[in-house]
């Protein structure tokens, strides 16, 4: 038996989700011309471990905007919710 909870979300919590998703993606466009391939690879249900080099800061959000989906739940350090602000973001974005 697992101790892993399941991950529940409010409304607010997806709605607030699912903007920041479109946000980033239109700042990606238009800054940096982003566009995803082989997104059509990332399974719809079940579980999926999405794998980069840590180049930069950048990774989390652009690895997922290729999960557009569904969710996605990277895994952050500890030191990152110590800044209250951005312990919430990232708490409230999964």
């Amino acid at each position: 038996m697992s101790d892993a909870a399941p991950l529940r979300r409010t409304r607010f919590q997806r709605v607030f989700y699912r903007y920041s998703w479109w946000i980033v993606l239109a700042v990606f466009r238009l800054l940096y011309r982003f566009r995803r391939e082989g997104a059509r690879h990332v399974p719809d249900t079940g579980a999926a471990l999405l794998v980069s080099n840590h180049v930069s800061h950048y990774d989390p959000p652009i690895i997922g905007l290729g999960c557009d989906r569904r969710p996605f739940h990277p895994i952050a350090r500890e030191s990152l919710f110590r800044n209250p602000l951005f312990g919430w973001l990232i708490r409230t974005l999964g």
